[in-house]
């Protein structure tokens, strides 16, 4: 199973914080945030692309638990400078063991400086 959010703005460097609920019957719930500049493809066609990529696995569990993952959107070293990251996705993505997976409040906001978050349910 996946399942796209639709996109949404960023700045390359900052850092965020994905959390959202989970409950599994089975599936191992593994949530990846994408990172999308303006490029030409081999045709010269200049449309989004992805050039960064952040991926985390959550614990399973039946019951209810809040999960996040912090990132910090950075092209890839071979484009860093070259092209601007402008936007992202975040993909749901539940795999191995058959069964259900329920995802609820998936949040990405923007990072408090490091030494003044406020503790999250689990991380």
């Amino acid at each position: 199973m996946l399942y796209y959010s639709d996109f949404f703005p960023i700045e390359e460097g900052k850092e965020y914080i994905l959390s959202a609920d989970i409950r599994t019957e089975g599936p191992v719930p593994r949530p990846f945030v994408k990172g999308y500049a303006l490029a030409p493809d081999v045709h010269g066609k200049i449309a989004r692309r992805p050039f960064y990529q952040r991926q985390s696995r959550f614990p399973t569990s039946e019951q209810w638990q809040t999960c996040s993952m912090r990132f910090a959107p950075r092209a890839m070293p071979a484009y860093r400078g070259r092209f601007e990251l402008k936007w992202a996705k975040v993909m749901l993505y539940a795999y191995l063991k058959p069964g259900r997976i329920y995802f609820d409040n998936v949040v990405v906001r923007e990072a408090p400086a490091r030494g003044n978050e406020q503790p999250d349910a689990k991380k």
